[in-house]
């Protein structure tokens, strides 16, 4: 059960891949009369030192969006539980915030090593930090909104206001409203994040659909091509074996050429050698003719000498 001399719970939230290391370190409760002097010593000490905010390396674009203010509030503030000061609680409560602002730190380290390494997640590195903080800012706000609550009850218990009160109750109004404050700037700056995130998220939408759509026209241009390259390869093939044909064609032209010309050769040697044999044929014949002439003439010579020679021999018979 908590006290109301303990401190309140410290509430953040991160993702859940991100591993968190938290140190917590319980101390010894203090007694009214500690309670007494912190309280004087507050009172005239003024406030707990605040520390000086760390600042993560890498983009500077979002410490500039959370405004002026960044550069005064400090993660790992915590005020004191009660009106009086509490000063030794707060100091445990500020060590117990700066183990926490440390793994904080390490978290956003490693989400700026991520966010060098890939360059897509810096929008999203810079959502988570604002959230970080946020949420810090909120736990104080939380925090000092309960220390006030505590220190209105124990006046009304105590029924009676000294100016050390009345001076307490003013610091802690005045540190709850810078807490306010501070609230109020880092949830501005939060939402202009979340509607930057929400531009970002819908011209990624976009920009996604119009990648989808140039893959698809891609997937379509390269299908087109792969089937355009296949008819060129068939006319290509097409077109070789038409050359193929007319190389041999043109191979047949010259054997026909080269055989016509053969030809044209032979036929003029025959016709020749024809004209030569119908010469050669007349010439016989005329020859024949002669021979035939002279036979003729040679028969006929001989039977005149066969008749004479049979009127010779008659006459000599008849003489006989």
């Amino acid at each position: 059960m908590k006290t109301r001399d303990s401190p309140p719970p410290v509430h953040v939230h991160v993702p859940e891949t991100t591993p968190v290391h938290v140190h917590m370190r319980r101390s010894p409760s203090t007694t009214p009369q500690n309670r007494t002097n912190d309280a004087q010593v507050m009172g005239n000490g003024g406030r707990p030192k605040v520390r000086t905010p760390w600042i993560p390396p890498g983009r500077l674009s979002c410490r500039r969006d959370v405004g002026s203010y960044k550069c005064q509030r400090s993660r790992v503030q915590h005020q004191s539980e009660s009106g009086f000061g509490h000063q030794r609680d707060a100091e445990e409560q500020e060590e117990e915030l700066a183990a926490v602002t440390k793994n904080l730190s390490v978290l956003l380290r490693e989400q700026e090593s991520t966010r060098l390494k890939k360059g897509q997640h810096r929008e999203k590195d810079m959502l988570l930090r604002a959230l970080v903080e946020a949420e810090i800012d909120g736990v104080a706000v939380a925090n000092q909104l309960t220390s006030l609550k505590e220190t209105i009850d124990r006046l009304a218990k105590d029924k009676r206001i000294s100016r050390l009160h009345t001076a307490s109750l003013g610091r802690q109004q005045e540190v709850l409203l810078e807490k306010i404050e501070m609230f109020d700037h880092t949830n501005h700056s939060l939402r202009e994040l979340l509607r930057e995130w929400s531009d970002y998220e819908r011209e990624s939408l976009m920009w996604s659909e119009q990648k989808v759509a140039l893959k698809k026209r891609m997937a379509d241009s390269e299908a087109e091509n792969i089937r355009l390259l296949a008819k060129l390869t068939n006319k290509e093939k097409e077109a070789s074996k038409l050359a193929e044909h007319l190389d041999f064609e043109k191979d047949n032209a010259k054997t026909t050429e080269e055989l016509s010309r053969i030809l044209q050769s032979t036929r003029v040697h025959l016709e020749s050698e024809l004209n030569r044999a119908e010469a050669e044929k007349a010439h016989l014949a005329a020859q024949i003719q002669v021979c035939e002439h002279e036979i003729h003439t040679f028969e006929l010579s001989d039977v005149d000498q066969l008749f004479s020679s049979v009127r010779q021999w008659n006459g000599c018979s008849c003489c006989c």
